[in-house]
């Protein structure tokens, strides 16, 4: 796993892999609660306004023995100065692969088309939802990840190389509107090194009616990279000599869908001098993608 699990995860991962209405002396039966603090993107479809985005703790409890839970969910239309909250209950939690249950309802008061996610995989947990027939809320955890994403790699000496094993992660912070970018698990070919990750913080943050558009010129990155030597043969290093230039990432929340370009390349002397490759990676949430 890319992120240390959270203690309340775990112990529901715990719980998903034992058979049984018994697992280790832990019943299915018994409540679990999992707390997020969740920024809520709000988008108004009758006016087209996009509302200032908020952090609020959004929470979720179910029964693995019946698998149905309740949905607590808070919202901010004036950027959380004023929250608002609704319950949903009798979710319905439908699973899509292992330790990933995709979540329903039926509408509830103003609250209507509910949908979304939760991962124990990852740690992750997400709300769609719609609030008096025009407000469409999109809550996430602030670490946003597409994984097992198509990687093209174009080098500058007009080889290319592919790979669908790349994991993208974007951590938004509503305060400032910038974005941290994790790249992990990239091959570059041409250098000879497997990036374990590249991470890159500073980037700018969009909301567009279905997510985010995220942008940068040119960031310095921090690296943790395997590289082969004749020598020594394969070795961890973590650098500071690489960055990322013209980076501009498409993120749909509704569609679930990631298309991200960007330049790799090398950092020198305070900025980005020269390019290795030119990437275009595409990707969907692979917590939805049903086994």
């Amino acid at each position: 796993m890319k992120k240390l699990f959270f203690l309340s995860f775990a112990c529901a991962l715990m719980l998903l892999s034992a058979c049984g209405d018994d697992n280790n002396g832990i019943s299915d039966s018994l409540e679990r609660t999992v707390t997020r603090t969740m920024v809520t993107h709000v988008y108004n479809t009758s006016t087209n306004e996009i509302y200032a985005l908020a952090s609020a703790e959004n929470s979720f409890s179910f029964q693995l023995s019946t698998l149905k839970g309740t949905a607590q969910l808070v919202y901010s239309l004036d950027g959380g100065a004023t929250k608002q909250s609704a319950t949903i209950n009798n979710v319905t939690m439908t699973l899509t692969r292992t330790g990933v249950y995709a979540l329903s309802a039926s509408n509830t008061g103003n609250i209507s088309d509910f949908s979304g996610y939760i991962d124990f995989n990852e740690s992750a947990l997400r709300f769609n939802y719609t609030v008096d027939g025009n407000k469409r809320v999109i809550a996430t955890q602030s670490e946003i990840f597409f994984l097992a994403c198509v990687s093209q790699l174009n080098y500058t000496d007009s080889t290319s190389s592919a790979t669908d094993a790349a994991d993208y992660q974007f951590e938004i912070n509503p305060t400032n509107m910038t974005a941290t970018v994790k790249i992990m698990e990239l091959n570059d070919q041409m250098d000879v090194k497997f990036f374990n990750s590249i991470t890159a913080a500073g980037a700018t943050v969009t909301t567009t009616a279905t997510g985010y558009e995220i942008t940068a010129n040119a960031l310095q990155a921090t690296t943790i990279y395997r590289g082969y030597d004749a020598e020594t043969g394969s070795e961890t290093t973590t650098s500071s000599e690489y960055g990322i230039a013209n980076l501009h990432a498409t993120i749909d929340l509704e569609q679930n869908y990631m298309q991200m370009t960007y330049k790799l390349g090398k950092w020198e002397k305070g900025s980005y001098r020269s390019d290795i490759a030119n990437v275009n990676a595409t990707g969907t949430v692979y917590a939805l993608t049903t086994e």
